[in-house]
């Protein structure tokens, strides 16, 4: 009886192939996860990036209404870009420095 049940190999072949599926699918979700968290930098990034160029329009913007009218101390614009809408606040404080905070 122990010689039948230790030649019979017909299992070992289904469980090598069930540790293959399993290091593969642990392979596959590890590279999806990481493609994922690229694209979400990537998109924050690209925000981040545009707020930056909105602020930096908002100090030209903020510059040229200052020299037609010198009462004007502060702004405020809103923008939408790729259904993200940006809010631009420039104040010009007493000591004249320029604060420009953007929110998204």
């Amino acid at each position: 009886m122990l010689k039948v049940l230790s030649e019979n190999n017909k299992g070992v072949v289904f469980v090598t192939v069930i540790m293959i599926i399993m290091v593969i699918m642990v392979l596959a979700v590890s590279i999806v996860s990481v493609n994922l968290n690229q694209v979400i930098a990537t998109e924050e990034e690209y925000k981040r990036a545009q707020a930056e160029i909105l602020a930096m329009g908002a100090f030209r913007y903020f510059h040229a209404n200052y020299v037609d009218s010198a009462s004007a101390n502060s702004l405020v614009y809103l923008r939408t870009i790729d259904d993200v809408t940006y809010t631009v606040n420039s104040i010009l404080s007493a000591s004249g420095q320029l604060n420009i905070v953007v929110t998204y």
